[in-house]
């Protein structure tokens, strides 16, 4: 197997070594380990995400922007969070056939976009508003502002980390790379110490070694960042006087 792959079998062995629980499966039972693993990975793709590092990203299929405000009177516009996000990194709008990225706005600057802009062009600032809402057994959809309001025909699409899929085959294959994986055991070997009372002084060698695996893919993050040879052009946009 390729070394920038683990299956899930690997990794169970892997954490029982480094937390020196190769026997005991009665205590720490591959079930617990397994579900344990999905937690870190689901941790981990949202902590790569967070620092730069676009390989869990994806996009929604393009979609007609709303043509009119949210609500009577209002000056923004909305759509739908995307279903099974976990997190909004950007929106582009189509405008003249291409793709331009909106900017993100705070919830303070809602107010910012209005006037002489409203139905003359596309939106070009986006904020979260909500995320999805627990009611009892279901779920509402959360929401995000488009400003300022258009009547403008465009489309656009939503770059967003999805929600991550508990794995439980141990033959399917993880891709990373050897400081993911270190990150990733460690941080397992971590519960198991939780678990175990730390009676070894195992969890803060783990944390060591896992804060040591999250320096070297900080430093891959930075170059992949660093290496953007093209700027990105904005849609010119004007505050109301």
């Amino acid at each position: 197997m390729a070394d920038n792959t683990r299956t899930l079998a690997i990794l169970i062995a892997d954490v029982r070594e480094a937390a020196g629980i190769e026997d005991l499966t009665d205590l720490h039972p591959d079930a617990t380990l397994v579900k344990w693993i999905n937690k870190s990975w689901r941790l981990f793709r949202t902590k790569m995400s967070n620092a730069g590092f676009t390989f869990f990203i994806t996009t929604t299929s393009p979609a007609a922007l709303p043509t009119s405000a949210a609500s009577a009177g209002e000056q923004y516009m909305e759509i739908d969070f995307p279903a099974g996000a976990v997190a909004v990194f950007g929106i582009d709008v189509n405008v003249s056939n291409a793709w331009y990225p909106m900017t993100p706005g705070s919830f303070a600057t809602r107010r910012d976009y209005q006037g002489t802009l409203v139905g003359r062009v596309v939106p070009h600032t986006y904020i979260v508003r909500t995320m999805a809402v627990e009611s009892t057994t279901t779920v509402t959809v959360g929401k995000i502002m488009l400003v300022p309001v258009t009547s403008q025909a465009a489309l656009y699409r939503v770059w967003y980390l999805p929600v991550w899929a508990d794995i439980t085959n141990t033959s399917y294959v993880f891709y990373g790379h050897d400081a993911w994986f270190e990150w990733l055991v460690n941080d397992v070997v971590e519960r198991v110490a939780q678990k175990d009372d730390d009676s070894d002084n195992t969890y803060k060698i783990a944390t060591l070694r896992k804060a040591e695996a999250w320096e070297v893919i900080k430093r891959a993050v930075s170059n992949i960042n660093l290496n953007q040879p093209i700027q990105r052009t904005r849609i010119s946009r004007r505050r109301r006087a």
